[in-house]
């Protein structure tokens, strides 16, 4: 019995590693992925000139890297101080496209003020976007991350991005990727504003 035990628990030591393995390849691909993703979009950005279009690039993009449900981005109009939602995706997407709000106000207002990422998990609990709260129809945030787009040391607009469609909340490495990836899309609006 004992020779029998021994084995069913080298067995299932075995399977533990099988799988702790197969979990890191798994995330190790996944990291690959996004950083191609980022690598190639960065390129694809840098040659569109026409801002409506690179918004909803920028935003698209943003929402594939990191497989999100929904997400928008807010650029700062400079003569009234707010943000103007510029692109959406997601069920509220049709109500928030051109609306505006005040620079400081909920998750992406923070983020543009403060110059910082902003990752919050178990976000239905928190009270944002709620002039617009009867357009998510069912919708429910359960975490979101807003990312400042910096250029030359001023915030020129947000990405903001809620939800992975997997149901997880958002990480570190995401707030990271997202954090670089807005800086690449800051560098391209800045460069269709010039153009």
């Amino acid at each position: 019995i004992r020779d029998r035990q021994q084995t069913a628990q080298s067995i299932a030591d075995l399977a533990a590693g099988a799988i702790v393995k197969a979990r890191l390849l798994a995330e190790s691909e996944k990291r690959t992925h996004q950083l191609k993703t980022l690598y190639d979009t960065t390129r694809q950005l840098s040659s569109t000139l026409d801002q409506e279009r690179l918004f909803k690039k920028i935003l698209q993009s943003a929402v594939e890297i990191l497989d999100c449900e929904a997400g928008s981005l807010l650029m700062a109009d400079k003569q009234s101080n707010e943000l103007i939602f510029r692109a959406a995706l997601g069920p509220a997407a049709g109500a928030l496209v051109n609306q505006r709000m005040p620079a400081g106000s909920g998750p992406a207002g923070k983020s543009f003020t403060t110059r910082e990422t902003i990752l919050i998990n178990d976000a239905g609990l928190s009270d944002f976007w709620p002039k617009h709260r009867e357009s998510f129809k069912g919708f429910k945030p359960r975490s979101l991350l807003a990312a400042p787009m910096l250029v030359k040391n001023r915030v020129v607009g947000v990405i903001e991005l809620i939800n992975h469609r997997d149901g997880t909340d958002f990480t570190q490495d995401d707030l990271e990727l997202l954090t670089t990836f807005a800086s690449q899309a800051a560098v391209a609006v800045e460069n269709a504003t010039l153009y």
